[in-house]
């Protein structure tokens, strides 16, 4: 795997509750994007190059997306809660992968 980093993004889905394709779209179709995690409703993990920051992503969001968003940097080796465990796979898998 290109090196990478994984960020948090999660953002206002009250502005989209009536076409949440827009935000899915934008974010699934990110340049520099290696994978993507979804499991809950406003907030997305994404895998990305590791060249590109917080800032660089969240000019390519705001481009597509008008309303609020926020989008850090995660370590994800520090990481617990209540999810599904099909989430809890792609965590994992992502914890062994960015070691």
């Amino acid at each position: 795997m290109k090196q990478s980093k994984i960020y948090i993004l999660t953002f206002d889905n009250t502005e989209f509750a009536h076409n949440y394709r827009i935000v899915h779209n934008t974010v699934v179709n990110l340049s520099g994007l290696i994978s993507w995690w979804h499991y809950i409703s406003n907030t997305y993990l994404i895998i990305i190059d590791e060249k590109l920051k917080a800032t660089d992503i969240a000019k390519r969001v705001s481009k597509k997306i008008s309303s609020k968003f926020f989008i850090s940097e995660i370590n994800i080796q520090n990481s617990n809660g209540l999810l599904p465990e099909k989430a809890w796979d792609w965590i994992n898998k992502q914890k062994d992968i960015l070691k």
